[in-house]
């Protein structure tokens, strides 16, 4: 079962940052998504530590697609920080690792937005 916790990044108001641990899978997907979902408002930004996932599925996948439109919908953005190994390895054999938005790091990810909004000026709706 995936568990999450979540930080709030102290340097960007809008960007939470959410740590997600145990199994990305269909078992997850009615209790643990939810939640998830329920973590984009607006135009808020939010940035997956997925250093702890156990698990990954064609499930999970989903999920990551359809949080990634759900933020592009509302002004949002996705991004996804630490992915496993083995999860690096689904998402660019679907090609979806051209699609989500994948950094290295927590860091990394947070400053990924930083750059787009200085570059055109506006927000993760870019």
């Amino acid at each position: 079962m995936a568990e999450i916790e979540l930080s709030m990044d102290n340097d960007v108001q809008d960007c939470v940052v959410a740590l997600v641990t145990g199994d990305m899978d269909y078992v997850s997907v009615s209790t643990f998504w939810p939640r998830v979902h329920a973590l984009l408002d607006g135009d808020r930004r939010l940035v997956l530590d997925l250093s702890g996932v156990d698990f990954f599925d064609s499930a999970g996948l989903n999920e990551l697609l359809a949080l990634n439109r759900r933020a592009a919908e509302g002004g949002g953005s996705l991004a996804l920080a630490n992915v496993p190994g083995m999860m690096r390895g689904l998402l660019s054999l679907t090609g979806t690792d051209a699609v989500l938005d994948v950094h290295a790091t927590v860091g990394e990810a947070v400053a990924g937005r930083r750059k787009a909004e200085d570059a055109d000026g506006v927000g993760p709706g870019r």
